[in-house]
């Protein structure tokens, strides 16, 4: 076991607990696991470290990118990415839809001011 420790992350010496359960994304590409949870960000300290270091989120709370939902719609059941495209970014305004799709709301928001620059 000390071989395949790594001291440069401490807590996270041993890596994902379990790798199958680990797996971020679903075969389409949408968010599978929440490392919101301390539970999850337990087993998975390695791959939320790394989705953590890949979304560099300026929004406080959003580390993780947009939490794994699945939002109802007369379309069909969607994820953040794609209920935003659908509703339009004005959907953001709602504090939950904001919560759970914080980075994606985040990116409408950026491409919005670059657009009236």
């Amino acid at each position: 076991c000390p071989r395949v420790a790594t001291d440069s992350t401490p807590d996270c010496r041993w890596g994902d607990q379990n790798p199958e359960l680990c797996t971020p994304y679903t075969p389409n590409g949408i968010m599978r696991i929440n490392c919101y949870q301390s539970s999850v960000k337990q087993v998975c300290c390695r791959t939320c470290e790394h989705i953590k270091s890949s979304i560099r989120s300026p929004v406080a709370g959003c580390e993780y990118g947009d939490k794994p939902v699945s939002i109802n719609t007369p379309r069909g059941t969607l994820n953040c990415a794609n209920y935003i495209h659908y509703a339009g970014e004005t959907a953001c305004n709602d504090s939950e839809i904001r919560s759970y799709c914080c980075h994606t709301c985040y990116r409408y928001q950026q491409a919005r001011s670059r657009a009236g620059q």
